[in-house]
């Protein structure tokens, strides 16, 4: 025990370094009657220091907890526990784990916690993870775990599995299926896990899963059997597919997050009413749980055929199979007339769907991998003159057609000829070349014969042209007329707005090539663009699959029109061309807040002075929504990826889309539809749906504490202790402790030690549990501003358990729906 007190610094309270001391009365040491050591319990103890290489033996230790402090360098060996049972080493700034670290590990070890360590150099789970045949709780999240995921689970009594936040690649490994796994976090892998996640219906221990900001594709499995399951997050993915409806109808399902990716078929609405579920930013056709377009549909199930491949579920969007999709051509009665999917790299089979497209007439499937037979069904369209199947693993005996229609299979060579088939192969090499330049003359001609009567249409549709638009410009302003708007947004007039043409964006944006694309929210993509006179832009485009978005556009335009000022994002512009919404707003180089405070290289660039003065910008932004505009404006969505650094990273607050404005003496509204970000909502709008201006105040308290802590509130990891990192920051300031949530990166500094302690109480009264306890942001402003005014004391915050929440959801559901973005 000495030789490990003396690696530690401050020496704990009564431990010496005197080797005769009597360790079995120090404090955080449990002992037998045997003066055996059972227990160490040294977490949140502020210490400092490297522990030997060799942990001291302690033959008998079952418990040793060294969390929460700032210890570093290697891990120590532990091969001389030989009956550990629970191990803590999580939230520290360990740098290495040393070569048989787990091998050396006691094989009756229960727990082991590891996450939190974001300084330790890159490392893999190595096979010897195996020997800890007893382990039923590991947690590596944050330590930079890079590698594939071993498939060691089937030998492993393992039930929660935490490595989220880490540099994992590869696919789940198929030992999953056979585990007893309950609660699985592998969200926020850097470069993304990839490959299906089909395993998952085999996982039936599970209770809790997110596999968000990953790289996952194909479609989202049949979760009957995992009767326990309670959470399921799979957002900001590449699923593709329909959402399945076993999900609405899962026994005891609460919570469904699948935001973000590319699922198709009509909107779920109905889950909305049973669940909390958050679906924006996919590709569903329509935005409520109407049907799709005939088309649509026939569309998705030949899709179906091949597990709708991520290529198809990024250029079929909306609910018009015939504007601007690609592969598909329509005629002038919108009818689908030909299919073009040569070469996509396809796999499956060939639908019978095909048949239901009773207009087309030439289909081409060549170049791919499809397998199975040509369908029967094909024969019956009634305008089918080109079927080309060559080039693929098609076998069984070959339709007949119409003597009409060409049919070309070559290159499948278990396809067997019926005896009255037309195929039609390639012609041989001879013919070609007669062949091809038959096409090169025809060709020329046509072109020639294009240029003439495209000049004569240019000419007598000039004036048509200049009609049209002024017509867009027209049905721009009557969006946002009062009429479009409606009364509950109480007739406020807009400033006017520069009308921006739809090609002048699409030239801006590269044609909205998705190399431009900055980001993803409810109301649609945005993408970075330049003028053509240089002035750089940032466009939101109006999502046609969006639930809100349509209602969100005109909010946001509504709202923001009207106001200036320094620490508000600035609206230059609109565009309207049919279908295609966007809005304009000056391009903010340095992206978002959490971009910065929440990236262990970039948070860096922010030190106390940065963030002292992005918290002050925040504050006066919010101060003038609330008070100081000529409307009474509640934001509704604060959060840091909702503001925005320009290339000085002053603060600018965006994303009105749900800000609601305030009349006359109206100080409190109420909605049955919740939309906003869980963890920074308060808890009479997250329970109850009212929300009013000290809804944002508590917004910014919770933001204000990411500030200061430098850490994430929706994904706080400290399950010992509080649910939350409210939780945690009312634990510290009960214990005068408050130093201990101070950011690392900033705490180097004692001179602004003074600030930091005034924010953290700031931030304590502004998550206050009561509304009437909060400031309001003209006092927050004041306090911020002012070293001499005292602060009143604070009340202890909501901590809003996720089990807490999850019960209660099950309460509320049917009353209120909960749009959110992120959960504990």
């Amino acid at each position: 025990m000495a030789k490990l007190a003396a690696a530690l610094s401050p020496l704990p309270w009564t431990w010496s370094t005197n080797s005769s001391s009597s360790y079995c009365e120090w404090h955080y040491v449990k002992c037998d009657r045997s003066k055996h050591v059972l227990e160490i319990d040294l977490q949140a103890r502020t210490l400092s220091g490297s522990l030997p290489s060799q942990f001291p033996p302690f033959p008998f230790l079952q418990v040793l907890d060294l969390s929460r402090n700032k210890l570093t360098g290697s891990l120590p060996s532990l091969n001389k526990l030989p009956f550990l049972k629970r191990l803590y080493l999580n939230i520290n700034n360990f740098t290495r784990i040393p070569p048989g670290f787990f091998q050396g590990l006691s094989s009756s070890l229960q727990l082991l916690m590891l996450g939190g360590n974001p300084f330790l150099s890159t490392w893999m789970i190595p096979l010897e993870f195996t020997k800890l045949g007893n382990l039923t709780a590991f947690s590596a999240y944050n330590t930079n775990l890079g590698g594939s995921i071993p498939d060691i689970f089937h030998s492993l009594a393992l039930t929660n599995l935490s490595l989220h936040d880490n540099n994992l690649t590869g696919s789940l490994p198929p030992s999953f299926s056979r585990s007893q796994i309950k609660d699985l976090q592998l969200q926020n892998q850097k470069v993304g896990l990839t490959g299906t996640i089909d395993l998952l219906s085999n996982m039936t221990s599970l209770y809790s899963v997110n596999l968000g900001f990953n790289q996952f594709t194909g479609t989202i499995p049949d979760l009957s059997n995992c009767k326990s399951l309670k959470l399921l997050d799979l957002s900001s993915n590449n699923l593709t597919g329909v959402f399945p409806s076993s999900l609405a109808s899962h026994p005891s399902l609460v919570v469904i997050i699948v935001n973000d990716n590319k699922l198709q078929g009509p909107f779920p609405a109905y889950i909305f009413i049973h669940k909390l579920t958050t679906v924006e930013n996919n590709n569903f056709c329509t935005n409520t749980a109407d049907s799709c377009d005939s088309q649509v549909t026939i569309l998705l199930e030949i899709a179906s055929a091949w597990m709708y491949p991520y290529e198809l579920s990024v250029a079929w969007e909306g609910n018009d199979a015939c504007r601007n999709w690609s592969f598909v051509t329509c005629n002038s009665e919108k009818s689908i007339t030909k299919i073009s999917l040569q070469r996509q790299r396809l796999q499956g089979t060939i639908s019978p769907s095909f048949a239901d497209l009773t207009a087309l007439r030439y289909l081409n499937l060549n170049d791919n991998n499809l397998t199975g037979p040509i369908p029967k069904s094909l024969v019956k369209l009634p305008n089918l003159e080109v079927l080309d199947v060559s080039n693929n693993n098609l076998s069984g005996i070959i339709p007949t057609f119409a003597p009409s229609v060409k049919l070309i299979t070559s290159g499948n060579d278990l396809l067997i000829p019926s005896r009255t088939g037309n195929t039609s192969d390639f012609p041989p090499e001879g013919q070609k070349r007669g062949i091809i330049a038959g096409i090169v003359v025809g060709t020329i001609v046509g072109v020639i014969f294009c240029i003439f009567i495209g000049r004569r249409i240019t000419t007598t549709t000039a004036k048509k042209g200049s009609e049209d638009d002024f017509r867009k410009d027209e049905s721009c302003l009557e969006l946002f007329s009062h009429n479009m708007l409606g009364k509950s947004q109480n007739g406020v007039k807009l400033q006017e707005l520069q009308l921006l043409d739809f090609g002048k964006l699409a030239t801006a944006t590269n044609n909205f090539h998705p190399t431009n694309m900055l980001g993803k929210g409810g109301f649609g993509p945005v993408y970075k663009g330049k003028l053509q006179d240089g002035q750089e832009i940032a466009v939101k485009r109006l999502s046609r699959a969006s639930g809100q978005g349509l209602e969100e556009f005109r909010n946001e335009a509504m709202v923001i029109s009207g106001l200036q000022h320094r620490n508000l994002v600035r609206l230059l512009g609109c565009c309207v061309d049919g279908e295609e919404k966007m809005l304009v707003y000056e391009y903010m180089p340095n992206k978002s807040l959490d971009v910065f405070l929440f990236d262990a290289e970039k948070q860096k660039l922010l030190d106390w002075k940065k963030r002292l003065n992005i918290i002050e910008g925040i504050s006066r932004g919010l101060l003038y929504l609330h008070r100081d505009s000529r409307l009474r404006i509640v934001h509704r969505d604060l959060k840091a990826s909702n503001i925005l650094l320009d290339d000085e990273l002053n603060p600018k607050i965006s994303d009105f889309g749900i800000a609601k404005i305030f009349c006359g003496n109206e100080s409190q509204a109420v909605t049955r539809r919740v939309f906003g970000t869980y963890g920074y909502m308060s808890p009479e709008y997250a329970m109850k749906g009212q929300f009013s201006e000290k809804s944002d105040v508590f917004s910014f308290g919770v933001l204000t504490l990411e500030m200061v802590s430098g850490r994430r509130n929706s994904s706080f990891q400290d399950e010992e202790h509080s649910p939350s990192l409210l939780g945690y920051a009312w634990k510290l300031w009960s214990e005068g402790n408050i130093l201990e949530l101070i950011d690392p990166v900033i705490s180097s500094d004692p001179s602004c030690h003074r600030k930091m302690l005034r924010c953290f109480h700031v931030g304590l009264l502004c998550v206050q549990n009561f509304v009437k306890d909060r400031p309001t942001m003209m006092v927050v402003d004041s306090m911020l501003s002012s070293e001499i005014e005292n602060l009143p004391t604070p009340k202890q915050p909501p901590f809003f358990d996720e089990k807490i929440m999850m019960d209660h959801s099950q309460l509320q559901a049917s009353q209120i729906i909960l749009a959110i973005d992120n959960i504990f």
